[in-house]
C-alpha cells in the first residue's frame, strides 16, 4: 500500500468552502482580578527606599488572591478541555467542525453552570464577608470605595431608566432575546457566527493598490473570478495547515504509544510505566483525526492508517496490555504500521 505523502502534498478539493464544514465560535470570559493600583502607597514605598516614585506601581489585592486564582484556573481548564476541537482564526474566533459543535456546546454549558453555581454565586453571596476579611489584611490601606458595587458583579437586565439612555451605557449586550443586559465584572458568554465571505478590500486590492492602473481595471467577471480564486486559496492553505497539525498529532501519539508498549516490562513496572489513560488518550486522538479527515481532507491513505490504528485498539484495555505480552507486541506492531503510513 502506498505511503501517505507529507501533509503539504495531500490533495485537497479547495473548491469546497469552509462555510459548509462548520461555524465560527468565540468565548467571552471575564474574571476580575480585584487588584487596585494605589498611587499613595506607591509614593510611600518609593519614599521609604529613597527612590523615584515614577518607577513604583504598588497594587492592593482587594479580595483574597487564592480565591481569584481558583476561579481563573477553572476558566483555564475549560479552555484546555475544548482546545483540541477548536481551530484558531482571527480576533479571538475559532473554527469548529459541524461534527464537533455539539461537543463544544456541551462543554461550554457544563462549564458555565459550574462557574455560576460553584464559584460566582457563592462569591456574590459572600462578597461583604470577603471584603471585611481582606480589610484586616489591608490595614490602613483599606478603602471601601475601591470595591465595585454588589449589583455590578454579575450580568443583569437594564432597568427601564437605563434602557431610555442605552446609547450612553457601555458593556451592553443581548444574551438570547431583544432584552438588553449589562455585563457584570464576572461575565461568561459565547458567540456563534457563520464563516464570512471574502472582503473585497482584503483580497483583490490588498497586495499593491498602486499596481492597479486605470487601463488594468478588471471586468466584473474577472473581479469575481479573482475573489473566488483567493477564497479557494485561503481555504486550501487553512486545510493544509490543519492537515499538517492533525497528522503530526496522530503520528506523535501512535509513535509514543507503540514505544511505551515495546519498552514495557511487567516484571519491572517502575522502569517502564504507562498510564491508565494510555488507550483512551490514543483513541481520542484517532477519533478526532478521523472526523477531520472525513470533513476536510478525504485522504484514503490517512483513512487507511486510522483504520489500522482503530483495529489495533478494538476491545483493548490498558490493563489487558499490561498483562498480555503477546497482545502488547501485536498492538505495538499494528500502531507502528499505522504510523509508517503517515509519511512523517
Amino acid at each position: 500500500m502506498p505511503k501517505l505523502n507529507t501533509p503539504k502534498k495531500i490533495q485537497i478539493d479547495s473548491a469546497f468552502g469552509l462555510e459548509d464544514l462548520g461555524t465560527l465560535k468565540k468565548f467571552e470570559i471575564k474574571i476580575p482580578s480585584f487588584e487596585k493600583l494605589d498611587k499613595e502607597l506607591s509614593v510611600h514605598v518609593s519614599n521609604g527606599v529613597n527612590g523615584n516614585e515614577e518607577v513604583f506601581s504598588v497594587r492592593k489585592q482587594l479580595i483574597e488572591k487564592d480565591l481569584i486564582k481558583q476561579i481563573k484556573n477553572r476558566a483555564r481548564r475549560f479552555r484546555l478541555d475544548i482546545e483540541e476541537w477548536m481551530m484558531p482564526q482571527e480576533n479571538g474566533w475559532f473554527f469548529v467542525l459541524n461534527e464537533h459543535a455539539p461537543l463544544v456546546e456541551k462543554e461550554f454549558d457544563a462549564f458555565k453552570s459550574n462557574m455560576i453555581d460553584c464559584f460566582i454565586n457563592p462569591f456574590v453571596s459572600q462578597y461583604e464577608t470577603l471584603i471585611e476579611q481582606q480589610s484586616i489584611e489591608l490595614g490602613n490601606a483599606f478603602d471601601r470605595g475601591d470595591y465595585p458595587d454588589l449589583d455590578t458583579l454579575i450580568d443583569r437586565p437594564l432597568t427601564a431608566e437605563e434602557r431610555n439612555r442605552i446609547h450612553e451605557i457601555k458593556n451592553v449586550f443581548f444574551p438570547t432575546d431583544s432584552t438588553p443586559w449589562l455585563k457584570g465584572h464576572f461575565h461568561i458568554n459565547d458567540h456563534v457566527a457563520p464563516v464570512p465571505s471574502i472582503d473585497l478590500e482584503r483580497t483583490v486590492f490588498a497586495e499593491d493598490v498602486s499596481s492597479y492602473r486605470r487601463k488594468d481595471n478588471p471586468t466584473y467577471d474577472q473581479l469575481f473570478a479573482k475573489i473566488t480564486h483567493q477564497q479557494q486559496q485561503r481555504n486550501s492553505e487553512f486545510k493544509n495547515r490543519i492537515t499538517s497539525e492533525t497528522i503530526d498529532a496522530l503520528s506523535s501519539s501512535l509513535d509514543a504509544t507503540a514505544n511505551t508498549l515495546a519498552k514495557y516490562d511487567k516484571d519491572n513496572k517502575k522502569s517502564s510505566p504507562f498510564r491508565d489513560t494510555l488507550v483512551d488518550n490514543l483513541s481520542k486522538t484517532i477519533s478526532i483525526s478521523e472526523d477531520k479527515n472525513k470533513s476536510l481532507f478525504n485522504s484514503d491513505e490517512l483513512a487507511t492508517a486510522i483504520d489500522i490504528a482503530k483495529d489495533a485498539l478494538e476491545g483493548i484495555t490498558t490493563q489487558s496490555l499490561r498483562e498480555d505480552d503477546t497482545l502488547r507486541k501485536d498492538v505495538a506492531k499494528k500502531l507502528s504500521k499505522s504510523k509508517s503510513l503517515l509519511g512523517v
